[in-house]
């Protein structure tokens, strides 16, 4: 299952994405690098788009058979995220192993080079899609990837602090 990122991310990040197989220049965004932030602000908001009120319009498909070479090692680490993100919105008992194996259960697939399930992946689509809306809405599309780290690190900071 490939991850989906809206639509009006690639635009958002026109300025600054390199469209191609890999980064050719450093201060250039993948779509992979692009959902990455974007997941980050949704699971920094703990509010999850619903994806089923989303038409398939509303995406664009990509890495279809993991994840990027510079992500590989941070599989487990993006599976934490998400399953902490889901423990907070799902009101699951962090202190009940019982609850927290079915949940994990729900979102992780060892046997997938991403680690996660099939619920996992769009799981990570909803806060992807959360953390886009949200950046649409608060930071101007990025002109340099460094000024646009700088008010994405700001952003984060102050999300987390009212949550």
């Amino acid at each position: 299952m490939a991850f989906r990122l809206p639509s009006r991310a690639a635009k958002y990040f026109e300025k600054i994405m390199n469209r191609g197989g890999g980064k050719t220049e450093e201060n250039r965004l993948n779509l992979f690098d692009a959902y990455y932030y974007c997941a980050l602000i949704g699971f920094a908001l703990e509010k999850p788009v619903n994806l089923e009120s989303k038409n398939d319009s509303e995406f664009e498909s990509f890495m279809r058979q993991g994840y990027p070479e510079d992500y590989i090692e941070s599989r487990d680490y993006i599976a934490g995220l998400l399953i902490a993100s889901e423990i907070k919105h799902s009101g699951t008992d962090e202190t009940t192993p019982r609850e927290l194996e079915k949940l994990m259960t729900k979102l992780i697939n060892h046997e997938t080079p991403t680690r996660l399930s099939k619920l996992g992946i769009e799981r990570l689509d909803a806060y992807a899609f959360a953390g886009i809306e949200n950046l649409v809405e608060t930071i101007s599309p990025p002109i340099t990837l460094a000024t646009w780290l700088v008010a994405f690190n700001d952003l984060l900071q102050q999300i987390s602090k009212n949550n």
